[in-house]
């Protein structure tokens, strides 16, 4: 009997995402996603998800090819041979600070169903002013229950999952700011996410774990 090993078989999958998120005084936002792919196989069908209202959007520094479907504008990416894969995405999301009847809040998308597993996501956002308020996160399979590692320092906020999220995984930020500080529009002003009818806790609720930032802040 003649025994033969067969390596394992990785499976396709993002092994990284790593987002940073600028927000400036309009409540706008420059968002720059690295995405690392692992594909077993060739591909020549893989669209990235983005936010409908997605503007400037750039793959790799260049225009990128894009076409709206599911109410998301996904952008095309090129065929890929099995392997690992980079890209760079950059784009605008504008009003993502807005004020409901509860407050005002940043509500930032950080994944918007892109059809492979993410291992790993990491997330830094930058605010023009210090963080005082609690965010929260909203997952689409695992809702208020997705285990995010969080860190504050000063005005900007590091997230990084802490398991791998599924694929067609949608995940949003959810954070009171102080809207003194932000120079809204008035069609920012009682608008944005609708609370009422969403699943998503206002921030009272806490995340697991807490991190201390070197500043001695605790979320």
């Amino acid at each position: 009997c003649l025994l033969i090993w067969l390596p394992a078989f990785a499976l396709s999958a993002a092994t990284g995402v790593n987002g940073k998120a600028v927000v400036d005084e309009y409540g706008s936002c420059q968002v720059e996603l690295t995405v690392t792919l692992r594909l077993d196989t060739t591909r020549d069908d893989l669209t990235f998800p983005l936010e409908a209202s997605a503007t400037d959007i750039l793959l790799n520094g260049h225009p990128a090819p894009t076409e709206k479907r599911e109410g998301k504008i996904q952008v095309r990416l090129p065929g890929m041979n099995a392997g690992q894969h980079s890209f760079v995405f950059s784009f605008r999301l504008p009003l993502v600070v807005s004020t409901t009847k509860e407050g005002t809040f940043l509500d930032l998308p950080l994944l918007s169903g892109f059809p492979l597993p993410v291992e790993r996501l990491d997330f830094t956002v930058t605010l023009p002013q210090p963080i005082t308020g609690r965010p929260t996160f909203h997952s689409g399979y695992y809702q208020e229950n997705i285990r995010l590692h969080t860190q504050i320092l000063e005005n900007s906020l590091v997230c990084n999952t802490m398991e791998p999220l599924k694929d067609h995984e949608t995940l949003r930020l959810v954070l009171p700011v102080d809207g003194q500080l932000f120079h809204l529009r008035e069609n920012q002003l009682l608008s944005g996410w609708d609370w009422a009818s969403s699943n998503v806790t206002l921030p009272d609720s806490s995340i697991s774990p807490t991190t201390r930032s070197p500043t001695g802040k605790m979320i």
